[in-house]
């Protein structure tokens, strides 16, 4: 069980920092299939997916059913130690480094995509290297919303939630131009209703 669990895992991760955005339907993956079998919560092995994904989803069919009024991502990290402390440290720590890869991963993208737009030279340059390393150090907020443990096998699973909202925070950090800083606001988008709201 471990090792199907963790196998599901790596490649619903990988497919997710991969695609970098929308997830797709998390309903519909073997591994969810799995975890509905043994009582699992379906987000267990989600890996990442948007909360646009989420609401999106039909009730009843949702990978998680928790309530999140800000656009975000949430993240699943898992550990297995013999006390339940440290295994929900352990996995939140994982959980926040797939974060900071996600980003890392995004920026990455999406300045790859704007050089082969803009081969030319001829218009808007992309982002500098090492911005999404920076953005993804500094954020801050990252919080838990759900926590599962195992009775079959002792791991213990996590979901984080970070905002983009808190991603764009971070960004204010860095040495980013304005026009980088733009570009990151069109990768984590936040909504008019929250942005105001943050500067209130």
């Amino acid at each position: 069980m471990k090792r199907s669990i963790g196998m599901a895992l790596a490649v619903v991760l990988a497919g997710a920092l991969v695609g970098c955005g929308s997830t797709g339907s998390a309903t519909k993956t073997s591994a969810v299939a799995q975890n509905r079998e043994n009582n699992i919560p379906d987000w267990c092995d989600i890996g990442a997916i948007t909360t646009v994904d989420v609401k999106s989803q039909p009730e009843g069919k949702r990978v998680w059913e928790g309530f999140i009024n800000e656009d975000g991502m949430l993240f699943t990290g898992t550990s297995n130690f013999g006390d339940r402390n440290t295994s929900t440290s352990t996995a939140e720590l994982n959980a926040k480094a797939d974060i900071a890869r996600y980003i890392e991963q995004c920026v990455a993208t999406y300045q790859k995509q704007t050089n082969e737009t803009n081969a030319d030279g001829s218009t808007t340059r992309g982002l500098s290297q090492g911005v999404g390393t920076a953005v993804a150090k500094k954020i801050s907020g990252i919080r838990r919303v759900d926590r599962f443990i195992s009775k079959e096998d002792g791991y213990t699973y996590v979901l984080m939630f970070v905002s983009n909202k808190n991603i764009q925070s971070a960004m204010k950090d860095t040495s980013m131009s304005d026009y980088e800083k733009k570009l990151l606001e069109e990768i984590f988008p936040v909504a008019e209703s929250e942005a105001s709201t943050s500067a209130e």
